[in-house]
């Protein structure tokens, strides 16, 4: 039974930082071993490789141990893991030490800082704690000697280590402690050492504990080592010099290396001072460290040196008179300071003032040498800059910032904007006309027109000294036709590769060129606004056109110009192209023809004849587009050429020009000299024409009962008829449809020998109607309980399906349910109320019934012999399920199958021997009843001459029996009264029955227990102080007065007293009985027991206390082995004792620990110092042993 809860044990975890980068210690955390250690204290530090103990001069000697939790003896928590090293770094009889040792996984590098750290701490077995402890490494392992302990040939290594415990580490605490530190490695170091290397004499060891062997045992744990990286911090200690001759730097003191760099990285210098006498501007890089310092830290610092007159002098001008540009007032700059100044203009009278800022008045238009002198940062520096002196114009203090500009009707057009580029320019008025008399607005922005038309606007300043045109502008406003997906590269020469300078260049505005076989030789000329005067004419839009010789007297003289099509034209496709053309202002002549060719691959230019330009003559080639009777060109205004044409494919080339022969030419001459004529192109079009497609209603819908012919219009050479999935039908003129229902045709329709092209669609719908089918008549048979069928599939002759059934078939399309309809003649009617008229077949349907049989349900119980399921009726059939598909047993009688328990249900049907029809199912159930699980059944006890209780069961219809097989019923009912009276067990047999089935049987027995006879000590008489035994014995187990439980117990009243015990036997009877202990009273009593355990399950032998009588004053001493007192008190407060509640338990009692601080001693035998003082005055003194258990 339980008993409460009791703690199984403890376990402490701790987390910590262990985090150490690259450790160069193998096996820091001592975790890998060979095998486990056998015993704490063990000198087996080798077993955790390749840690070991340093070599010695005596061979087996003892050594630092390694401790791991592998080992069943109980250790101190390691710091990390589960294993540790312990040293003994003390010993007060010699320079006594050990230390562990361990190769490194590399050499240390020379100069490099490192930091080393471990953890530590006292061991709880130690007898004393030191205040030194330390890391050494060294190139090679040192050993040990055996100068001071000969015995044990572990000496004190003298060398100095580079890490100790710094005043920060508690070298006293059982925690565990960090000893960390950063040294610079000499270089070559390979191995790690660590122990204790101070002399005794510098020690300051403290002694504690009971223990004879006074030594200083630690844990050490988790060794650390790696390279700590130097560190690079910009800083600014030295500030940027200029001087004119030399710069001397000079790094800051306290560092042992310095290092200078150039921007090139070559080290110039490696000292603290650095001297700079290179002229210019130089940079350099200083690198301070401390090569002592750990960790290293580099600081960078860079400084500009600059040597020599390094000042930048120049100067401006401005005009102080806005009406004389030959007078300036000059203003001189300079980068350094301007101490003096000196002037020379290069003209008698100049003067040379000393002075900035003079106002010079020079004579005339000239080009003068101004010469400026300034004295500077490091003396005379001068130069001579040439200054042209333009004087028809007064001073320009305003510029127009807009070209000549073409917009569409509806764009948004920008405002013309002058620009004061001086800060001292006066009014401005805006004009209309040349002659400035229609004044249209006036500051430094004008809104242009937006209506159709070309607007010319003048800008003029009004000065004191009279007015000036800044500049004058052309707008123009024109219809702009749209051109999408233009296939034609820069149509309107607006990008240009570069400005032209004069005539030709056509080959600027790329891919435009002149026709092979020279292209670029050839002489067409291409205008643009970014040359000041390049253009004759506003450009149509944007800001360039072409131009080309079209015509000359005598000879086919012709210019071209060409370009590649984004794309080559596809053959039957329709195409747009147009071009603006105006006659040129140096035209002589007029021509009447100007076209545009589309060719495939470039077209060559002949030899016009009696002429020497080869490659200018006529192009014979056929332009698919050319002017017609509408178009001016004789006009100086852009004039639109258009056409339309249908391209053959392949075509990737367009050819600009006249093409027609001079004799096909009616030119008009119209200038001074016969010389040529030449026009002027500008924004190039074309464009693929996507073919239109108009909805037409030429042929009409149609319905009929027989096919249908449709004819499309005449007068197209292309017909396309489609049903709705896209499916081409028919390619012809006429097209027939015989498919009975409504169909549905497309028919498009074209002349695709002209442009634009233009496709004509009509959507036909043709209904066809056939005659309906209703089939034949016909008549069935059918039974009552068939299952509902399709009555549309009784109909002979292929009836049409989606007729109607009168009278109406409620059970669902076409489905007869004969357990719904009635017998009778449904007439099914297949075409009603369409065009063709409707179709009927009559079906005449004869139902036959047959009754069902009679059925009874059955019932056993689990394992009995079967018993039938029966039916009364005729041709009996019996079914597994209600929809009668799983036929099981035919007959009247059904032995059903089935022996699990559980119900089963069977249907029974009779079929009529005549007409065949199966008759309705009647259900009968078949159950299994289970046999019911026994009752529960109790046993009950009783001791011997009680009364004894009735035995008990849980169940349905309870039956009690003398025998296993039930032979005898003795009673029924949950209770049973046996009447038995012997001792002994007395067993019976219970069942229960549920639905008429009885369970096996369960047991239930009454056990007559017998009463324990016990015997125990006589009566005893005793002195106060003294303590005897009482034992009883006769029962199991025992109960005395006292609390104990044992069989016998020791007591030490101080009165007379009586106790009593319990006995039980193991079948829960008990008898009492009782012993009385007669107490002589003394006056004086006093007892210290000789033996204790902090471990006692009785509280009061926990601590080991003074117990007696009539004590006043005491003091208690304890001393360890070696003469140390452990423990005093003279504590002489009384308490009763808490085993019988007599007097008396003093003090506060010793647990077992030094001076009652907890910290723990190990078993031992102690000495003891007792002296009592009784309030009689009488005194008492005790020396003795007391044994101290764990």
């Amino acid at each position: 039974m339980p008993c409460g809860t009791r703690i199984i044990d403890s376990i402490f975890i701790n987390i910590y930082d262990c985090y150490c980068p690259n450790n160069l210690v193998p096996n820091s955390g001592f975790e890998t071993y060979t095998i486990c250690p056998t015993s704490t204290v063990n000198g087996q530090i080798g077993l955790a490789a390749p840690w070991d103990n340093p070599a010695s001069g005596v061979s087996p000697s003892p050594g630092s141990d390694f401790i791991n939790t592998c080992s069943s003896t109980p250790i101190d928590i390691p710091y990390t893991g589960n294993g540790n090293a312990g040293v003994v770094l003390f010993y007060e009889s010699c320079e006594y030490r050990e230390y562990i040792q361990a190769p490194l996984n590399q050499s240390l590098l020379p100069g490099k800082c490192y930091l080393a750290s471990m953890h530590i701490r006292v061991n709880s077995n130690s007898g004393a704690n030191i205040d030194s402890v330390g890391m050494y490494f060294s190139m090679g392992a040192p050993g040990q000697g055996n100068l001071n302990c000969p015995m044990d040939a572990l000496d004190r290594i003298n060398v100095v280590p580079q890490i100790t415990n710094n005043p920060l580490v508690d070298m006293t605490a059982y925690s565990w402690q960090n000893v960390t530190g950063t040294f610079v490695a000499s270089g070559g170091e390979d191995y790690i050492t660590i122990g204790n290397f101070a002399p005794d004499a510098n020690l300051n060891p403290q002694y504690f504990g009971p223990f004879s062997d006074r030594y200083a045992y630690y844990l050490i744990d988790d060794i650390c080592l790696y390279e700590i990286p130097s560190d690079t911090i910009d800083v600014n200690n030295i500030l940027d010099t200029t001087s004119c001759s030399s710069v001397t730097f000079s790094a800051p003191a306290g560092y042992n290396q310095y290092y200078w760099y150039d921007t090139s990285s070559a080290l110039v210098s490696i000292t603290q001072s650095l001297n700079v006498t290179s002229p210019g501007t130089s940079t350099y890089i200083l690198y301070s460290s401390d090569t002592n310092a750990c960790p290293r830290t580099y600081y960078r610092d860079t400084v500009n040196a600059t040597i020599g007159n390094t000042d930048v002098i120049n100067f401006s001008y401005d005009y102080p008179d806005p009406c004389d540009s030959t007078i300036l007032e000059l203003t001189a700059t300079s980068t350094g300071p301007i101490d003096s100044i000196w002037w020379s203009f290069g003209f008698m009278g100049g003067g040379n003032p000393i002075w900035n800022n003079p106002i010079v008045d020079f004579p005339g238009d000239s080009t003068f040498n101004v010469n400026l002198s300034i004295y500077g940062s490091c003396g005379w520096i001068d130069i001579i800059v040439p200054v042209t002196i333009i004087v028809p114009e007064p001073t320009p203090n305003y510029e127009l910032a807009n070209y000549n500009q073409n917009y569409c009707v509806g764009d948004a057009m920008t405002d013309i904007t002058v620009v004061d580029s001086s800060g001292g320019g006066g009014a401005v008025n805006w004009y209309s006309d040349a002659a400035l008399t229609n004044n249209v607005g006036t500051g430094t922005t004008l809104a242009p027109d937006t209506a159709l038309g070309s607007y010319v606007y003048y800008a003029v300043e009004t000065l004191t000294c009279g007015y000036r045109v800044i500049d004058s502008i052309s707008i123009t406003v024109t219809t702009c036709a749209s051109c999408p997906g233009n296939l034609i590269p820069n149509p309107g020469f607006e990008n240009i590769t570069a400005c032209p300078t004069g005539l030709t260049f056509i080959e600027y505005a790329v891919p435009w060129n002149d026709p092979p076989p020279a292209p670029g030789q050839g002489t067409s000329d291409l205008y643009n606004n970014c040359t000041s005067g390049n253009l004759s004419v506003v450009p149509h839009t944007g800001d360039g056109y072409a131009g080309f010789i079209s015509y000359s007297p005598g000879s086919e003289l012709r210019e071209y110009i060409q370009a590649p099509l984004s794309v080559p034209l596809i053959a039957g496709q329709c195409y747009q192209s147009s071009m603006y053309v105006t006659l040129g202002e140096i035209s002589q002549y007029t021509v009447d023809s100007m076209g545009i060719a589309f060719t495939n691959g470039a077209v060559v230019q002949g030899i016009p004849g009696g002429t020497f330009d080869p490659g200018q003559g006529l192009i014979t080639a056929s332009p698919q587009v050319v002017n017609d009777g509408s178009v001016d060109l004789s006009s100086s205004d852009w004039q639109l050429i258009s056409g339309q044409f249908m391209a053959a494919g392949g075509e990737d080339h367009i050819t600009v020009g006249n093409f027609t022969p001079n004799a096909n030419l009616t030119p008009v001459f119209i200038g001074l000299f016969t010389s040529y004529a030449y026009y002027y192109v500008d924004d190039i079009c074309l464009y693929e024409m996507s073919a239109d497609t108009v909805d037409a209603t030429a042929i009409s819908d149609t319905t009929n009962c027989d096919t249908i012919n449709l004819s499309a219009p005449a007068g197209y050479n292309k017909y396309k008829w489609e049903d709705l999935t896209n499916l081409i039908v028919s390619s012809s003129q006429d097209f027939s449809i015989s498919a009975t229902g409504t169909s549905t045709v497309v028919l498009c329709y074209a002349d695709t020998t002209s442009c634009p092209l233009t496709y004509y669609r009509d959507t036909i719908v043709v209904t066809i109607n056939t005659a309906p089918v209703a089939g034949n008549d016909h008549a069935i048979v059918i039974c009552s309980q068939q299952a509902a069928f399709n009555l549309f599939d009784s109909i002979p002759g292929a009836p049409d399906t989606g007729g109607i059934w009168l009278p109406t078939l409620s059970s669902g399309s076409n489905v007869f349910d004969p357990l719904t309809h009635a017998a009778g003649i449904y007439q099914y009617i297949s075409g009603l109320g369409g065009p063709c008229g409707a179709d009927t077949a009559a079906i005449t349907v004869t139902i036959n019934a047959t009754a069902p049989p009679t059925t009874s349900d059955t019932s056993i119980c689990f394992n009995d012999a079967t018993a039938p399921l029966v039916a009364l009726g005729d041709n009996i059939n019996w079914y597994a399920d209600p929809a009668l598909t799983g036929l099981v047993f035919q007959g009247d009688s059904l032995f059903a199958p089935d022996i699990a328990v559980g119900s089963y249900t069977y249907w029974a049907t009779e079929t009529d021997s005549v007409t065949g029809c199966e008759s309705a199912s009647d259900s009968a159930v078949y159950t299994i009843n289970p046999i019911p699980v026994p009752p529960t059944a109790y046993d009950t006890s009783v001791c011997f001459g009680q009364t004894a209780p009735g035995l008990t069961a849980i169940g349905t219809s309870i039956q009690w029996y003398d025998t296993f097989s039930l032979d005898s019923l003795l009673g029924s009912g949950v209770n049973y009264v046996t009447g038995d009276t012997a001792m002994g067990p007395h067993e019976y047999y219970v069942t229960q029955t549920i639905a008429g089935c009885e369970s096996s049987p369960d047991s239930a027995t009454l056990t007559i227990v017998p009463m324990p006879t016990l015997i125990i000590s006589d009566d005893i008489v005793i002195s106060a102080g003294e303590t005897t035994a009482l034992v009883v014995s006769g029962a199991g187990n025992y109960l005395w007065s006292t609390g104990a439980i044992a069989d016998n117990i020791f007591v030490a009243p101080q009165q007379t007293t009586t106790y009593t015990v319990t006995g039980f036997n193991g079948l829960g009877c008990s008898a009492e009985i009782s012993v009385t202990v007669t107490v002589l009273e003394e006056e004086n009593v006093v007892y210290l027991p000789n033996v204790f355990s902090g471990n006692s399950s009785n509280p009061e032998h926990k601590r080991l206390y003074v117990f007696g009588k009539g004590i006043e004053t005491l003091e208690l001493s304890i001393y360890e082995r070696w003469g140390n007192k452990v423990y005093v008190t003279t504590d002489a407060n009384s308490k009763p004792r808490s085993s019988d509640g007599l007097c008396c338990a003093y003090g506060e009692g010793w647990d077992g620990t030094y001076m009652n601080t907890g910290k723990p001693l190990n078993t031992a035998v102690f000495v003891y110092k007792l002296k009592v003082t009784f309030n009689n005055g009488e005194e008492y003194f005790e020396n003795g042993n007391i044994t101290l258990l764990k």
